[in-house]
């Protein structure tokens, strides 16, 4: 899929387990894991992807280029506008 091509993503939180190392949560609004969508008006979402980062990524970029894939994709695929779209960076892999 689009954000685990990533360069520096290990995988979307709540998939299969990686060996990690565990860092402090400033919020954690998705307790199971999931990619959230949430939709504001018929025609514009906001989603909320949770995911583990390689050791030694760019947070950064990183994030900034999940993000880019994320708008992308639902936008082709669904046809809707895509509002915000927060990374939730739950754990680093090592």
């Amino acid at each position: 899929n689009a954000i685990s091509d990533v360069e520096g993503v290990a995988k979307i939180y709540g998939d299969e387990p990686v060996k990690t190392i565990g860092i402090f949560k400033l919020k954690n609004t998705n307790e199971n894991g999931a990619i959230r969508v949430t939709i504001k008006s018929p025609k514009e979402v906001d989603v909320e992807i949770p995911v583990v980062l390689s050791y030694g990524a760019n947070v950064m970029a990183v994030s900034g280029e999940i993000q880019e894939k994320a708008k992308e994709a639902v936008e082709s695929v669904a046809g809707m506008n895509v509002g915000d779209v927060d990374i939730i960076v739950e754990q680093i892999a090592i």
